[in-house]
């Protein structure tokens, strides 16, 4: 069964937004990101349009440095089963994400979205938005191998 995990595949999870800023050319460049740190909520998925399953715990952490991002420490709980996800880290520049050298997504200080098809068909799309400074609501619509998957969650900082 497919978990709410914030993970479209293994090694491509859910990250969020940051901006680099200097205060001159020669000082170490230093990141204002308003999604970094730990996130926990609850949310719900739905398989196959079936009925929607409470998921009692979801988190995550998020890493920045001036030009990646790394999610870690992802746990989802739904419907009674728990599921983790390795760590991923992602590259970003000029509001576009990269993962293995493809662009896979966009960022903003108040929003990252991530859409991906792999090379067997499968398609991921998710999305997480600042509501407030210690809010998000996250989305995530993936289909492949016969299967569609959609969840939300609604996550604070901790």
């Amino acid at each position: 069964m497919r978990h709410l995990i914030l993970c479209a595949v293994a090694s491509l999870c859910l990250v969020a937004c940051g901006k680099k800023s200097s205060t001159d050319e020669d000082s170490v460049v230093t990141i204002t990101v308003p999604l970094s740190g730990t996130w926990s909520g609850t949310g719900t998925e739905t398989i196959n349009s079936g009925s929607p399953t409470a998921c009692s715990n979801i988190s995550f952490s998020l890493t920045f440095t001036a030009t990646t991002v790394t999610m870690g420490n992802t746990t989802s709980t739904c419907g009674g089963s728990t599921v983790t996800a390795p760590n991923a880290t992602f590259n970003y520049a000029s509001g576009v994400i990269t993962y293995q050298g493809t662009n896979v997504g966009t960022i903003s200080d108040s929003d990252l979205h991530l859409s991906y098809t792999d090379n067997s068909g499968n398609s991921f799309d998710s999305e997480i938005q600042l509501t407030d400074a210690t809010h998000v609501t996250y989305t995530e619509n993936d289909s492949g191998n016969g299967q569609t998957f959609s969840g939300t969650a609604s996550l604070t900082h901790q």
